[in-house]
């Protein structure tokens, strides 16, 4: 899967191309020059964008994306049922940190890893009263977790299949939340926007569970790594 630009609009829209598939899907428009500042400080090692001299914390890599066993899973990736996610990296630890690329035991009493993604349809939460702020990504979490989300004991992103816009009910992919994504803590930039390397590989991990069934996605030549600064 490969990220492709268009200048034909004001802000830079990214594309996500499908290797050996004609089909071509937009995600998310994204301002190029605040790039660096989007979502939660999710880098490919490997890449210019990764800068250590700013990144000295806590690093914790990503080695997959895996979907829960208990997520929905829709007929098709764009189909015409609104779905609400949420991507978890890390949960705070009984000592204060955040937790590392040892997992986490979830209530299932399996352990969790970093990229565990929740997927559920949004009419099964909309009844789901949740006090985190969060609104819809807040419902996925309490559906899951059986308790509100708490904004600084975790480190996730959310997203959805949702309509464009309030007079566009066109359904389209969003990599947004401003309570998940967005941040002024060091492990956050500002923009309530996915950056452009985890939206690649959440779309990839979303693709194989919608189409064949598979839970988990390994990361392939990217050296994925959340860093704190």
């Amino acid at each position: 899967m490969l990220l492709q630009q268009s200048q034909a609009k004001p802000l830079t829209t990214y594309f996500l191309v499908m290797p050996h598939s004609p089909k071509t899907y937009e995600v998310q428009n994204i301002v190029p020059a605040r790039l660096f500042a989007c979502g939660l400080n999710l880098f490919d090692m490997n890449s210019k964008d990764w800068a250590e001299s700013i990144y000295r914390g806590h690093k914790i890599p990503i080695k997959s994306y895996h979907v829960s066993g208990s997520s929905y899973r829709p007929h098709e990736l764009y189909g015409t049922e609104p779905l609400a996610g949420i991507v978890l990296y890390a949960v705070s630890t009984k000592a204060g940190a955040f937790s590392d690329e040892k997992g986490w035991k979830l209530p299932t009493g399996r352990n969790g890893y970093p990229g565990y993604i929740i997927l559920k349809k949004s009419k099964d939460i909309e009844h789901i009263k949740e006090n985190s702020g969060a609104i819809i990504h807040g419902k996925v979490y309490k559906s899951f977790f059986k308790k509100d989300l708490v904004r600084h004991d975790t480190l996730g992103g959310g997203f959805a299949y949702t309509h464009k816009s309030k007079s566009d009910k066109t359904l389209m992919w969003k990599f947004n939340s401003r309570i998940l994504n967005a941040g002024t803590d060091s492990w956050h930039g500002e923009e309530k926007t996915m950056n452009k390397i985890e939206q690649k590989w959440i779309f990839a991990a979303l693709k194989n569970w919608v189409e064949k069934g598979q839970q988990t996605t390994p990361i392939v030549k990217d050296n994925l790594v959340l860093a704190q600064k």
